[in-house]
């Protein structure tokens, strides 16, 4: 399923549901599979594209050594991704992640072809040519073959991806419709409005204090763009945490299944034997041709076929009670991990308190043992207290890491989620359901096996 479709019909039922279905204090809806992996992908995709433009750009300033050469050649982006979009649109494809990993190839490629042109012009500038209209014509038609060539070499290497209906082909159909699109709308405009831009940057924009801003805003949005969402951390109660668990969590997951297929084989409980039929015929009893037909069929008291259903009953209850075994199990889990991770973040904040305390305990420290008015002991004695409140915060960072994986496998999200702020108190009614010892479900278990 394509991503704009996955998109489209999460967005509706969400509607729907928001609409016409009121749930309970505590109750939420969650959408997993096809549109959970494309949300994550998404959050990569935010990264990624980024980071491949800024260090293309860094690249570009190596090789030229110009943040105006840099911008220049940059310009092939913007132009190819236009042609990657009219590809799409043409083709009726939505943007989906195999897209956007297009995208990013598309640029890296159509990036040479900018390389190419200004490096040909740079050169006849070098060789003393000054008439910037002879350059750019000079040099356009000397690297017409070069820049058509790296174009299409790309275009026909995808054009196969592009066409195919084999098993796999709507993800690389997108990616390859970007990539060839994009290279042959760039290429045309680049050899059309690059020459164009290498003229107005010569002339009007030859000065280094109009480009340098361009340049740092160009930077600073990149940054901006790729930052956010690196370790973007979620705030969750302890509630919402153990619901969350319960409709996630794997283990849970698969004894939900073992109970339904129990249920299922209830009804296998009365299944009866195949029938058996023998024919026969020929001599067998004397020198005269006769025959024999034969059905059998075995049928069991009736009284076996419902002992055999009760027994799958009962197994199907057992089933049932290990669900909710493993739920109990895991609500203790969660609450123990989500209080002991809000234990260690308090510890942090009090590591971090007594560090900087520390920390102007060893500077008035050192400063009084340059002025005479202290002795080593007591500046010693400051570092080392300093340097025990770093080795706890390092050891308290690890298992804080430790904790966070934990929580993530239990939750089972890739989601980095802490505990909230203010959220420290939980009743004993809350951690264990049931209120008396002869209801919980692993004493009903063993009750449950002694039935079977």
């Amino acid at each position: 399923m394509r991503g704009r479709d996955v998109q489209t019909i999460v967005t509706e039922l969400q509607q729907k549901v928001d609409e016409q279905i009121k749930f309970p204090v505590g109750y939420y809806v969650t959408y997993g599979g096809a549109f959970e992996n494309l949300n994550a992908a998404k959050k990569r995709l935010s990264i990624a594209v980024p980071i491949s433009l800024l260090l293309i750009f860094v690249m570009l300033y190596f090789a030229f050594k110009s943040v105006k050469h840099g911008l220049l050649i940059y310009s092939a982006i913007p132009l190819s991704a236009i042609g990657g979009i009219f590809a799409l649109a043409t083709r009726g494809m939505p943007f989906s992640i195999s897209a956007g990993v297009g995208f990013i190839a598309l640029f890296g490629v159509a990036v040479l072809n900018g390389i190419v042109l200004v490096a040909e012009f740079n050169r006849l500038k070098t060789d003393g040519q000054l008439n910037l209209y002879h350059i750019v014509i000079s040099g356009t038609k000397l690297r017409l073959r070069p820049v058509l060539m790296t174009a299409l070499v790309a275009s026909l290497g995808f054009m196969t991806i592009a066409l195919s209906n084999g098993a796999g082909a709507e993800v690389q159909r997108p990616l390859a419709t970007v990539v060839i699109g994009g290279l042959l709308i760039a290429t045309f405009l680049t050899l059309f409005v690059l020459p164009v831009l290498y003229i107005i940057f010569e002339t009007k924009l030859g000065k280094k204090k109009r480009i340098m801003p361009i340049a740092g805003l160009l930077v600073f949005a990149l940054l901006a763009a790729g930052v956010p969402a690196a370790n973007a951390q979620t705030l969750i109660t302890a509630q919402a945490a153990i619901d969350t668990a319960l409709v996630n969590n794997l283990l849970v997951k698969n004894e939900r299944l073992k109970a339904e297929y129990q249920q299922l084989l209830i009804k296998s409980g009365a299944n009866l034997p195949q029938t058996t039929i023998i024919g026969e015929y020929g001599q067998i009893n004397s020198s005269f041709s006769d025959n024999r037909f034969v059905i059998n069929q075995n049928i069991n008291f009736p009284s076996v076929y419902s002992n055999q259903k009760s027994v799958l009953r009962e197994e199907w209850r057992s089933s049932m009670l290990n669900v909710a075994l493993k739920e109990v199990d895991l609500k203790r889990q969660v609450s123990q991990v989500y209080y002991m991770f809000t234990y260690l973040q308090q510890k942090k904040t009090l590591l971090q308190q007594n560090d900087s305390l520390y920390g102007e305990f060893l500077n008035k420290a050192n400063l009084r043992f340059k002025v005479g008015e202290s002795n080593i002991l007591e500046k010693t004695t400051a570092e080392t207290q300093r340097g025990q409140i770093a080795l706890q915060l390092n050891l308290l960072n690890t298992d804080l890491d430790l904790l966070q994986a934990q929580f993530q496998l239990l939750l089972n999200t890739t989601t980095f989620l802490v505990p909230q702020e203010g959220d420290f108190k939980m009743s004993r009614l809350e951690m264990i359901d049931t209120a008396s010892v002869s209801q919980h479900p692993t004493i009903q278990l063993l009750q449950q096996q002694k039935q079977i």
